[in-house]
């Protein structure tokens, strides 16, 4: 079951991205000198640009062996071995080892808030009780 983003989170990093790189020209542009200023704002758009590729991925992965955050470094945690899962404020927790995955229910798209609930509650993914 792959679980998205809420869309509002890309359109911002998108507005935000091309905002910085559209200051941080104009800045080349406009300025016989360049400042480090526009370096950094050329910087920070592709920053953001590079996170709105990275959001309009999915937020994580799960399934009845492992769950699986998106992005650059992902770090599994396998339900086949010991692991620790919990809500805590309105956040879902899963510990093993070194390793914790936090998932807020905020931040994933509100079509799939119910199906993830009800997909944890079947497979008793929570180790502890609620």
């Amino acid at each position: 079951m792959k679980v998205p983003y809420r869309p509002a989170l890309a359109k911002i990093n998108i507005v935000l991205g091309v905002t910085w790189l559209g200051l941080g020209i104009a800045g080349f542009f406009m300025n016989e000198d360049f400042s480090w200023v526009d370096y950094l704002y050329i910087g920070l758009g592709f920053f953001y640009l590079v996170y709105f590729v990275l959001l309009k991925n999915h937020y994580f992965k799960i399934d009845q062996n492992k769950i699986l955050m998106s992005g650059l470094f992902q770090k599994p945690i396998l339900f086949t071995e010991s692991y620790e899962g919990y809500i805590f404020a309105d956040e879902y927790v899963f510990k093993q080892g070194n390793k914790e995955i936090r998932i807020l229910l905020k931040s994933i798209a509100k079509d799939s808030v119910e199906p993830f609930k009800t997909y944890v509650r079947e497979q008793n993914l929570l180790t502890q009780a609620t």
